[in-house]
């Protein structure tokens, strides 16, 4: 994946590049970012980890991910920064959901994390679990069941860092609401 500046740095200029996208060896993901067309093009989530590498996974990507939901997700879920640019996340495909966080709060609880080989940031499943709590209404009731019931059987949760992680994000009442009847 290039962006047009590096394209037009190599030599590339705007006929050679609309003559690779009309033959089909060139396709445009974005407006400014284009890719080679070939077999081991890259995932979406390859995609995403170039465009978005300040991105940090959370929701149901991270349920997903940390087996607590059944149900792939429809979109990408993820967490930037509120004072990021709105119209960079302007993205026909692959399907995104991002999430605007105050800074403050935005590397509470990140993990590393692998999806298909490829290394992003991710919430823990502590914070991910308070995160669904916080925006229960949102969320599907199903799904927000199914991963309470799995975050509890789970041997590597940490209930002292969801309490801390509710504390800060002004969400105990709540937290401990849908989570000590099942302590």
């Amino acid at each position: 994946m290039m962006r047009t500046s590096e394209l037009v740095a190599s030599g590339v200029n705007y006929y050679q590049l609309k003559d690779a996208l009309m033959t089909g060896l060139v396709e445009r993901v974005r407006q400014g970012y284009y890719q080679w067309v070939h077999e081991s093009s890259p995932t979406d989530i390859g995609i995403l980890a170039r465009l978005y590498p300040d991105a940090v996974y959370c929701m149901q990507t991270a349920l997903f991910h940390y087996g607590y939901s059944d149900r792939i997700p429809d979109e990408w879920h993820f967490a930037v920064n509120k004072f990021a640019n709105r119209k960079r996340f302007n993205l026909t495909y692959p399907f995104i959901h991002p999430y605007y966080v105050t800074p403050s709060v935005m590397e509470l609880g990140v993990a590393d994390a692998s999806i298909d080989g490829i290394p992003v940031k991710m919430y823990d499943r502590d914070r991910v679990i308070c995160d669904c709590l916080r925006f229960r209404e949102k969320m599907d009731r199903e799904i927000l069941n199914k991963a309470i019931r799995a975050y509890v059987a789970d041997s590597a949760k940490n209930v002292a860092n969801l309490l801390k992680y509710a504390k800060l994000l002004r969400c105990s009442t709540v937290v401990r609401y849908y989570i000590e009847p099942w302590l």
